[in-house]
């Protein structure tokens, strides 16, 4: 592990406040893959999306905790529901230009 380096101070305290959402949090920095990590004693947890450290990596780690596991489905769910019904309607509206298309000539 000598690509990863312990972050455990910043300029934000982000680590210092991973540990108050779960104590096992440990914040690294991936050499290799130049992306911040957060680990437990069992291993990588996640992969924060973000260059810098700030308050979305906090919102990252917060929104995707198993234990909300069930709202983010449901949420996942929802915007996929959303699609499906955009997609239908752009199929619908595109049927009925081909039938007035093929109607008029």
């Amino acid at each position: 592990m000598q690509h990863l380096k312990l972050i455990d101070s910043d300029l934000y305290d982000i680590s210092l406040r991973l540990k108050e959402i779960d104590t096992r949090y440990i914040l690294y920095y991936n050499l290799k893959t130049n992306r911040f990590e957060v680990h437990t004693d069992r291993g990588l947890e996640l992969v924060l999306p973000y260059k810098e450290l700030d308050k979305r990596a906090l919102d990252h780690v917060l929104r995707t905790r198993l234990d909300r596991a069930k709202e983010l489905i449901e949420e996942i769910d929802r915007h996929n529901l959303k699609l499906e019904k955009e997609r239908a309607r752009q199929a619908a509206e595109r049927a009925c230009e081909s039938l007035e298309e093929a109607l008029w000539k």
